[in-house]
């Protein structure tokens, strides 16, 4: 727990022991994968201890003491997210773990990937792993499309975009 509201506030704020931080930091959501390593979706491009990550991207920090080290957690453009300073619809802007170890992610537009022809802010995808890092490789699948319950980004309604996930234990689907 400690970890989690730390990390959340020196992010937040830029107030890092060492030099990881950039100014423009903006984080989308973040999600804990344990006790000392968090990862995080960030709002637009930002370098992060010399690594670039863009808006499909997840970095892993990892504590260790005192200090954090930065990793490429996800590489979203090496399985079929794009996102850039121009086009951001693919950007993830929701993530959770599942108990088998594969992401949930949702984006803040509609778009494609290997596995999934169409998919919108509104849906959840699942990512299976089966390399993380600056290689990422693995498999997608629509985990939920939430218009099937009534939830809609259409012109009308854009608030009803998933910017926030969990999943219970028992299943059950939270989300802002």
């Amino acid at each position: 727990f400690f970890f989690k509201q730390k990390t959340a506030y020196e992010i937040r704020n830029c107030d890092w022991s060492s030099d990881v931080c950039s100014s423009d930091l903006v984080l989308r959501d973040f999600y804990m994968l344990n006790n000392n390593e968090l990862l995080v979706a960030f709002q637009a491009p930002v370098t992060l201890s010399g690594i670039a990550f863009d808006a499909s991207d997840l970095a892993k920090l990892t504590r260790s003491g005192s200090s954090f080290a930065v990793s490429m957690y996800f590489d979203g453009s090496d399985v079929g997210l794009t996102s850039s300073t121009t086009s951001t619809a693919e950007a993830i802007d929701a993530i959770t773990g599942l108990p088998d170890g594969s992401l949930l992610l949702s984006t803040r537009g509609s778009g494609s990937v290997s596995g999934v022809s169409t998919f919108a802010a509104e849906d959840l995808l699942r990512f299976a792993p089966a390399t993380v890092g600056p290689n990422t490789s693995g498999t997608w699948s629509l985990y939920a499309d939430l218009s099937d319950v009534g939830l809609s980004t259409s012109s009308s309604n854009l608030s009803e975009n998933v910017t926030a996930v969990d999943v219970a234990a028992n299943g059950r689907i939270f989300m802002a």
